[in-house]
């Protein structure tokens, strides 16, 4: 469902490190959240700690690949690894904030790959393409925006999807967690690792592209 590369932007207040438009390519071995096909994104149920956070950021960059190659045996396919991935890193970020939830993942690495078995089977018995569940996700993403949510003409719309897959995946990543997952700006900029000032600039270009888009008849 990820809608690749590292979103780490060493010119944080500056233009992004990639292009506006680019093309996405599996990697095994990026951060979900940092590379196109994971989002870790769901609001939190209390308000998190910038030490939490950080041990979560630790979390996923030691052991997405491992997680990766064990989902990758059971999907036989690396789009679908990642998809379940994203999905248990989602919830463990949900759950992120108990204390007692964060000290039962640090120290049971056997309840981690036993949810990222479960998420990748379920991936499969879906019966969904990544396709399919990259179009849903932009879906929940146009209708959650306002201005967009009575948009009938099926070209109109066509034009939007199309725009927001072929976004920088930072920008997308950032509309995605704001209107799909309706994250604050301050939680958008934490799960990534970049300013508020960088993430509102994002979500403001691509809510520029997205406009220019539903403007061209």
């Amino acid at each position: 469902m990820k809608i690749g590369d590292h979103f780490d932007d060493p010119q944080e207040d500056g233009e992004p490190s990639t292009s506006p438009f680019t093309s996405e390519s599996p990697d095994p071995e990026a951060t979900p959240g940092l590379n196109s096909g994971r989002e870790i994104a769901t609001r939190a149920t209390e308000a998190i700690s910038p030490e939490a956070c950080a041990d979560f950021v630790k979390y996923c960059e030691e052991h997405t690949a491992s997680f990766i190659r064990v989902a990758h045996r059971i999907t036989g396919n690396l789009w679908d690894a990642q998809d379940a991935v994203q999905d248990i890193f989602l919830k463990f970020w949900k759950n992120w904030p108990a204390p007692e939830f964060r000290i039962r993942i640090l120290n049971n690495r056997g309840y981690a790959y036993r949810s990222i078995a479960n998420a990748a089977i379920d991936t499969i018995r879906s019966g969904k393409s990544r396709q399919e569940r990259e179009e849903e996700d932009a879906r929940k993403v146009i209708v959650g925006i306002d201005e967009y949510s009575r948009v009938e003409d099926d070209d109109s719309f066509n034009r939007m999807l199309d725009v927001l897959r072929t976004l920088n995946p930072t920008w997308r990543l950032v509309i995605h967690l704001r209107y799909a997952q309706e994250l604050k700006i301050a939680e958008v900029a934490a799960v990534l690792r970049i300013s508020e000032a960088t993430a509102r600039r994002y979500e403001k270009r691509a809510l520029k592209a997205l406009e220019e888009a539903y403007k061209r008849n």
